[in-house]
């Protein structure tokens, strides 16, 4: 899991999953959810200051795909998608 912070909104908030994409760079904030969760507004709230790039990642990001590191960089370019998955894919 990596750290994001998200100014104005508490701590911050943990990714599942980072993933970039290889055409466009941009990064995707996968959020894992299964058995029927969902998203808790402030999970929201803070998906939206990540999407909108004034969330700031943790000192625990990786390097993104070429090579730069995330850590104390803004969130531009990136986006949250959801994924559901059944408690037997876990």
């Amino acid at each position: 899991q990596v750290f994001i912070k998200t100014p104005g909104l508490g701590r911050g908030r943990y990714a599942d999953i980072l993933v970039q994409n290889k055409k466009s760079g941009q990064i995707i904030n996968i959020e894992v959810k299964s058995g029927g969760a969902t998203r808790s507004s402030a999970q929201v709230a803070k998906d939206n200051i990540i999407n909108s790039g004034g969330g700031i990642f943790g000192k625990n990001a990786p390097t993104d795909m070429f090579g730069s590191p995330l850590a104390g960089t803004a969130t531009t370019n990136t986006t949250t998608r959801v994924t559901n998955v059944g408690l037997w894919e876990l």
